[in-house]
């Protein structure tokens, strides 16, 4: 795939030009100064460009399949780097016919509900007021694009190794999504180039990022920071008591303060402990018509073998013409998808070990005599 970074200089864009070239893209780096990008390779090209001046950026979109935003900035003051710079990608793909963008935003604008939202509101938006505006008319146009997009609302970045493992929640807030490293979140850009994973409408934005063990994290902070507070209060108390003299005895405030303190700290780690959602895939008609077909008729599949590489992201639309329901199934790599009567479902895995396996219908499958509907599927 020929894939074209904005933003490529940064901590994010480094890492999806690194590892798209790894994966075996052709990429091009936008740059406002070329010698920022200290990688080199056969298949980078990089190329000066501004995204806020819209001259330069026709000449590196031609030939593109799919467009990465990686903007970003460094100041507090008011900024319109990503309103205007992706009104500008947005304007030059339509003219190159370049349909594929993929948009790096922030889980701050929109937090979830009771601790992280206070957070947000007291802490996050007063730094972060003005790119965070920016950021979310950037959204607005991004989502009246008509383009095939993905909102990726990523939060607070780390520059931690790439681990592989995190967890995603469409269309809903995704639990304990305290920080990811940007190589993670590049490995989600680059696994999901050429999967529509969140096209077309306004609802479908990719929330949030994280690691599974930040919530053990979160944990512990809540808990440290609750008892740093209780012992404040009653130090504080304790001062105060003992300069009014007479008899000491505790404050009748202090209980009640002490236990609030503890009913605020459990209730966070509650909240945190609700479980994120796995990946939830949502697809819009177009973007599914677009992806190579299985399909069933006459209790059959209509290839008797699929042929995938190993590590890449697969996604395969679904098409059940029979009366009855059927399903995809391997069991190796966990997938069991659907396929209603009728109707055209999403099959969507990551194979990460190389050779020749079943893929069968569980209803209209024997495992014990091999007899039935199923497949050859083969991992390069």
């Amino acid at each position: 795939m020929n894939l074209i970074v904005f933003g490529a200089t940064g901590g994010t864009g480094r890492q999806v030009v690194a590892q798209a070239l790894t994966a075996g893209h052709a990429v091009t780096a936008v740059a406002r100064r070329r010698d920022a990008l200290a990688i080199r390779h056969d298949r980078l090209a990089v190329l000066h460009g501004d995204v806020l001046e819209p001259a330069t950026l026709a000449q590196p979109l031609a030939g593109q399949d799919a467009v990465v935003s990686a903007l970003g900035v460094r100041s507090r003051a008011p900024t319109t780097v990503f309103s205007a710079g992706v009104s500008n990608i947005i304007q030059a793909m339509e003219a190159a016919g370049v349909r594929r963008l993929i948009c790096i935003s922030a889980a701050g604008l929109d937090p979830g509900f009771g601790l992280l939202r206070w957070i947000a509101k007291s802490i996050l938006y007063g730094m972060l007021k003005h790119a965070y505006d920016d950021i979310r008319r950037m959204e607005a146009l991004v989502k009246d694009s008509g383009l095939d997009w993905t909102i990726i609302r990523a939060p607070m970045l780390t520059d931690e190794p790439r681990t592989g493992q995190y967890q995603i929640a469409t269309n809903k807030h995704l639990a304990r999504g305290r920080s990811i490293a940007r190589a993670d979140l590049a490995d989600y850009i680059v696994t999901h180039l050429s999967i529509f994973m969140v096209v077309g409408t306004s609802d479908n934005i990719v929330y949030s990022l994280t690691h599974p063990a930040e919530f053990r994290s979160f944990v512990l902070v809540v808990f440290l920071l609750a008892m740093a507070l209780i012992g404040v209060g009653a130090g504080i108390a304790a001062t105060v008591q003992n300069y009014r003299g007479g008899e000491r005895r505790a404050p009748t405030a202090l209980p009640v303060a002490l236990a609030t303190l503890v009913g605020v700290a459990a209730g966070a780690i509650l909240v945190a402990a609700v479980a994120g959602s796995s990946e939830n895939a949502g697809v819009s008609p177009a973007a599914l018509a677009a992806l190579p077909a299985l399909k069933t008729a006459n209790f059959a599949f209509d290839q008797a073998e699929l042929r995938v590489k190993a590590g890449e992201t697969v996604a395969l639309r679904l098409e059940n013409s029979d009366t009855l329901r059927h399903s995809f199934d391997v069991d190796e790599f966990g997938i069991h998808a659907p396929m209603p009567s009728g109707q055209r479902s999403l099959a969507l895995f990551k194979p990460e070990a190389p050779g020749t396996y079943t893929f069968y219908c569980a209803p209209h499958y024997d495992k014990a005599t091999g007899e039935g509907m199923k497949g050859i599927l083969i991992v390069d």
